[in-house]
């Protein structure tokens, strides 16, 4: 799981275009934007449950729309610039076709880890 985390780490702080390399990369994806918009909540009490819609959808359409939905409901907290980590890795996720099974686990493990969108870059890599 580390070289997901790695790897997703590496695309978002590039200049370049890029893709996911996996689909483990994609479920990543999903569970870091999740974590991103939930956090833009202004609510005092977050429950963890709020990634449960995300773990028990069927298909790629679904976690699509219900990301649209969170999407629509804390984007009034978000700035909008095209280049920055959430709206890349969101256009990312909502562009990705793929007929692959959805890696569930990958999905909580990107939820639960610390925030890539988040991430400070290092100061070596600013200069």
């Amino acid at each position: 799981m580390e070289n997901v985390r790695e790897q997703l780490r590496e695309h978002l702080r590039g200049e370049e275009e890029w893709e996911f390399s996996s689909e483990e990369e994609y479920a990543y994806g999903i569970g870091q934007v999740v974590y991103y918009l939930i956090s833009k909540s202004k609510a005092n009490n977050i429950p963890a449950s709020l990634i449960n819609p995300f773990l028990t959808a069927k298909s790629h359409e679904v976690i699509h729309k219900r990301l649209m939905h969170l999407y629509k409901k804390y984007n009034y907290s978000i700035s909008y610039n095209s280049k920055n980590k959430e709206n890349q890795l969101f256009t990312k996720i909502l562009s990705y076709d793929t007929s692959k099974e959805l890696k569930n686990e990958m999905i909580m493990a990107g939820f639960t880890a610390e925030s890539l969108i988040y991430e400070k870059k290092e100061e070596s890599e600013v200069n």
